[in-house]
């Protein structure tokens, strides 16, 4: 019997199943299956083309995913299992860690819970916020009663692995399409669980306009799954009181956050209002603040007065936001007066102004170009611009200003060396008788600059006469080796000198 089975299932969404067979492929491990529970056609023919052990289920097109999860887990021989979907993925290595944490478990321990990314359509591999919870179990094994904080993980069947007897006795609870209601099913159900504080999943959320759109009546649908999870804490303070506020949370968000229908704006408050009523712990407290408001009114099932607060709120929020929108106008109005003032007083000669990717501190070319420069010029004194949220990040000492303020624009207009990786902003005015010294950061091995006018899909809206203004600024660039100067000729035409002298930051290693 293998330790673990990788049950993959449902259908290969936009290509999703080719990435993660090949990544299971790729790290085979003597101690795990892989079962495919293939929806349609292209699942089928994708999961046959893979490694000749998987075990292919095929599944017509339309199977639910609950379905395809049972179809998968009736064909596994392991004593875990763990559910993949076919839109998902596994970072490298995942099973081993998985099978290596399952095989130090004894039988009594039914749920073993994992770390994972989250990788959507615009950003890749975002941590998630579960780690510190999984951390403060560390490795015991414990009764979800004593760590009922495990209620608040992201409720995925793909961070979490099963027991096969457990499965198996709490098949019909668990065999459900609404994914976190199974997920959550399964802590409540455990005799004990245990951690895995490592990442051993990738979340893939596709993008909701290539999914077939919600009816407004699926809102419905929360209500219900919190309907079905209370019932197994009923007389399990801990579990229940965290299990409460969850739904509370849930049910707010979903009412506030969603542009329903009247009609089924009203029908969702007056089920979210019966549940609240019903499953509330005795002596529980509403929240503090706005939140607490908004529980008691859910709870007194006063949709009128709700909306009301809501109406309220928005137009408080919005005169907020029109203050801070004039104070933001005022504040730019003024330092645009301090930076013209600035301009009129001298360049100060033995001032430089160092910067790196775009403000994120001492690094890269600037780096190695100040160090060299307290060596040979220690007369000329080097400022930081660093963003506020890195500051605390900086070596001891290091003179620095952030962006916006009042000082940043002064030595702005009046440094003689201004030296970055990057651009100044376009606000910046090149005095006469400043140095402006652009050191780049990488090798440019695609199109960069006006090579992309070209390809504006790949530009996303670049603004190529204020690039151009940018470049018009620069007095030198330095270039790491020849093909570089080629490129940044082409993409970057202006007068500047350019330094064919490789990168400053290697100079450590080649001399």
């Amino acid at each position: 019997m293998p330790q673990l089975s990788v049950i993959v299932y449902g259908p290969n969404a936009q290509g999703h199943l080719t990435e993660l067979l090949d990544s299971l492929e790729a790290h085979p491990l003597s101690d795990a299956e892989v079962v495919v529970a293939a929806v349609g056609d292209w699942a089928r023919e994708t999961a046959e083309a893979h490694a000749p052990d998987t075990v292919v289920v095929p599944l017509p097109d339309g199977t639910t995913d609950a379905a395809a999860r049972a179809a998968g887990a009736a064909r596994a021989t392991g004593r875990w299992l763990h559910f993949v979907h076919a839109k998902d993925g596994l970072p490298a290595g995942a099973p081993r860690l998985i099978a290596e944490r399952a095989a130090e478990l004894d039988d009594s321990v039914d749920v073993l819970l994992l770390d994972h990314l989250t990788t959507t359509w615009q950003a890749a591999a975002r941590p998630s916020r579960d780690g510190r919870f999984l951390a403060a179990v560390g490795r015991a094994a414990l009764p979800l009663d004593e760590a009922v904080d495990l209620l608040r993980l992201t409720p995925l069947l793909g961070n979490r692995a099963l027991r096969r007897e457990f499965w198996a006795a709490h098949e019909a609870r668990l065999t459900t399409d609404d994914e976190p209601r199974a997920a959550r099913a399964a802590l409540l159900c455990a005799g004990r669980v245990a951690c895995l504080n490592q990442v051993a999943y990738e979340n893939r959320e596709l993008r909701p306009e290539s999914l077939p759109p919600l009816a407004p009546e699926d809102r419905f649908e929360l209500v219900e799954r919190y309907e079905s999870l209370m019932p197994l804490a009923r007389d399990r303070r801990a579990p229940r009181v965290v299990l409460y506020d969850l739904m509370m949370r849930d049910l707010v968000r979903t009412f506030a956050g969603e542009n329903l229908p009247d009609e089924v704006a009203r029908e969702f408050f007056r089920r979210a209002s019966l549940a609240a009523v019903r499953w509330r712990p005795e002596r529980h407290e509403h929240p503090a603040g706005v939140e607490g408001v908004r529980h008691a009114l859910l709870e007194e099932g006063a949709y009128t007065k709700y909306r009301a607060f809501q109406a309220a709120n928005r137009a408080r929020r919005a005169a907020r936001k029109a203050v801070r929108a004039r104070k933001r106008q005022v504040g730019a109005k003024l330092r645009e007066q301090q930076y013209r003032r600035a301009l009129s007083r001298p360049v100060d000669p033995d001032l430089a102004v160092f910067a790196a990717y775009w403000e994120r501190g001492v690094a890269c070319n600037p780096a190695a170009i100040a160090a060299k420069l307290a060596e040979l010029a220690p007369h000329i004194h080097p400022v930081w611009v660093v963003s506020k949220d890195n500051t605390a990040l900086l070596p001891p000492g290091t003179d620095h200003v952030v962006p916006g303020t009042r000082r940043y624009w002064e030595v702005l207009a009046t440094a003689r060396y201004l030296v970055n990786n990057v651009n100044f902003p376009n606000a910046v005015v090149k005095r006469p008788d400043a140095i402006h010294l652009q050191t780049h950061h990488g090798t440019p091995l695609k199109r960069m600059g006006l090579d992309q006018i070209e390809h504006p899909a790949a530009a996303k809206g670049l603004d190529f006469d204020a690039l151009l203004a940018r470049i018009d600024r620069w007095d030198y660039s330095v270039s790491a080796n020849s093909h570089s100067t080629r490129m940044w000729e082409r993409a970057y035409p202006a007068r500047y000198t350019s330094l064919d002298h490789g990168y400053p930051r290697n100079d450590v290693f080649y001399t």
